[in-house]
């Protein structure tokens, strides 16, 4: 048995795509696959020109234009193939075809097949059940960046070639995310360059790095050009807003100080208590300029401890022992033991880098989330098993002559893939839930075109639609979304379309406009007071339809 297995890993490529087509084919015969945020199913519905845009839009914000210009004309040509989706699936699916086809050429062995599959159920196989682009981004760059520096001579030229198209591909997806992973990766490129012994290898990868760097360098700088052009206002906008739901500045100062800031914009607190609650529609009230003088009368205090202040580092405490983290970190190190003692100083000095990129996440942006970290950790625990080797002496005796380390080893893995299963069966069953349940909500609604469904904040449950369903159900909903670009220009147009001029007096005067709300949520009362004070007006509100811990309410005047 042995022996076929091992003539079976003399076709490293077949192999690979079995193996990955197999373990795939068995997960979704028992796992729902999702999205793991609601901002891939928004901007789904926006490339397919349902729910969000009246028809199909390059206008998606986190996806690079080029991108999402190829989607939107392969939506408008053939609307009923989910391509956002689709283009995710097979990106993801290459990649991991080839790094495991790199993986299992390097040492065509059976005990490398055995633990490239742990790896992959472990740490790869969450994300096809939970699709994130941000995660797709950062592991088509991961591939791209390892193919380039750890592929064997004869087959550079190809290999240079898929690399750069990953790495190509990534920064289209998500910009940041390939940057990122660049870091993250840099001590394994200098590991390789300084092991390579041909000069002319090591000038053809760095010519090849950088040309990649200078290519999606160029596509995001087309990317923000395009944005500048379309809707410039709304991207100023967005960059002062931040400073107050992201960075917190009015909450910082003193109460004097606020109030003096607040009395410089002509605000009260109810419109900064309003925009902290994600409803700044009226330009009137929120634009540039007021952000902009409010900011002026704030002091530029530190938002965070500094990083000489010790507590700025009691964050890694809590990010160290979340449960995906340390199992990634359980994996990488129970694939050491089959590599060369020089891969731990690597991996040593891979967790150091890591730690830093995560200490300066937290700092300058916030607590890094889950589709930024996963991609990351997989990658280290990834990376022993291109060095994986017949060992020293010393980890050869322990490993293949004690079998009660084996044992053990074994039991380990074991325990990582039933735990990692379980949580994705979880998420899964929860998915599915939400599924069914949005199905029956618009189903009991009977939305037409004629109507606007006003989403304040995260009210709408984007993620319950399932990344390969027909979204045929959702043609007649129409959604207006309270969200971070609810300002920008794509917005605007389709509130033309409904001949609203005034969202705030036009939600309780027009029969056909609707607000989507959670339940028992103080947003409605900052709403009522909002009216109040800039319209003198009365409003009240009943409910349309209620739908787990949300509801679809009517605004009037009494």
């Amino acid at each position: 048995m042995n022996n076929r297995i091992q003539k079976i890993c003399q076709y490293p490529s077949f192999l690979s795509f079995v193996l990955h087509f197999v373990v795939i084919f068995i997960a979704y015969s028992f796992l729902t696959p999702h999205f793991q945020t609601n901002d891939d199913a928004g901007m789904m519905l926006m490339l397919a020109g349902i729910g969000l845009t009246d028809q199909p839009t390059e206008y998606i914000y986190f996806i690079n234009i080029i991108l999402a210009k190829l989607l939107k004309w392969l939506y408008s040509t053939a609307p009923s193939i989910n391509w956002y989706t689709l283009l995710f699936f097979l990106s993801l699916f290459l990649a991991y075809w080839q790094v495991g086809t790199m993986v299992i050429k390097r040492y065509p062995k059976p005990v490398t097949l055995g633990l490239y599959l742990l790896f992959f159920c472990i740490c790869g196989l969450k994300s096809f059940i939970s699709l994130q682009f941000t995660v797709v981004a950062s592991i088509l760059a991961m591939v791209g960046f390892i193919t380039l520096f750890l592929e064997t001579k004869k087959e550079c030229i190809s290999s240079w070639v898929i690399a750069f198209l990953l790495i190509f591909v990534s920064s289209l997806i998500r910009f940041e995310s390939t940057a990122l992973m660049g870091i993250i990766c840099s001590p394994l490129m200098a590991w390789i360059l300084f092991e390579e012994k041909s000069k002319k290898v090591w000038l053809y990868k760095i010519a090849i790095l950088t040309f990649s760097a200078g290519i999606c360098l160029a596509g995001w700088q087309y990317h923000q050009s395009k944005y500048v052009s379309f809707d410039e206002d709304a991207l100023i906008f967005n960059q002062y807003r931040g400073q107050f739901l992201d960075y917190k500045r009015l909450e910082r100062a003193n109460p004097e100080t606020q109030q003096n800031a607040l009395n410089t914009g002509g605000w009260t607190i109810n419109d900064y208590n309003m925009l902290m609650s994600w409803f700044f529609m009226d330009n009137k009230i929120y634009n540039t300029a007021t952000l902009k003088s409010i900011l002026e009368e704030l002091p530029d205090s530190e938002r965070k401890l500094k990083l000489t202040n010790v507590r700025a580092y009691y964050f890694l405490f809590d990010f160290y022992t979340s449960t995906q983290i340390l199992i990634s970190l359980a994996v990488c190190f129970l694939f050491l033991p089959f590599c060369q003692f020089s891969t731990s100083l690597l991996v040593l000095a891979q967790l150091f880098i890591t730690t830093v990129c995560i200490i300066l996440i937290n700092y300058f942006l916030k607590y890094p989330p889950e589709r930024v970290s996963d991609p990351i950790y997989a990658y280290l625990s990834l990376l022993p098993l291109f060095f994986i080797t017949k060992s020293s002496p010393q980890i050869r005796y322990i490993v293949l002559s004690s079998r009660y380390i084996l044992y053990f080893l074994y039991l380990s893995m074991t325990i990582l893939i039933i735990d990692r299963f379980l949580y994705m069966k979880e998420l899964s069953n929860w998915a599915s839930q939400n599924n069914h349940f949005l199905r029956e909500s618009i189903h009991q609604l009977q939305p037409n075109k004629q109507k606007l469904y006003v989403v304040w904040g995260a009210a709408f449950p984007y993620e319950a639609i399932s990344p390969f369903e027909n979204l045929a159900y959702l043609e007649n909903l129409n959604l207006f979304g309270l969200g971070s670009n609810q300002q920008s220009q794509v917005n605007t147009n389709r509130l033309m379309k409904f001949e609203i001029k005034d969202i705030y007096m036009d939600l309780a005067t027009k029969e056909n406009i609707f607000l989507i709300i959670y339940k028992h949520d103080t947003n409605f009362k900052l709403y009522q007071l909002f009216m109040q004070e800039h319209y003198q007006k009365e409003v009240k509100s009943k409910e349309i339809l209620s739908f787990g811990n949300k509801q679809i309410i009517k605004i009037y005047l009494p």
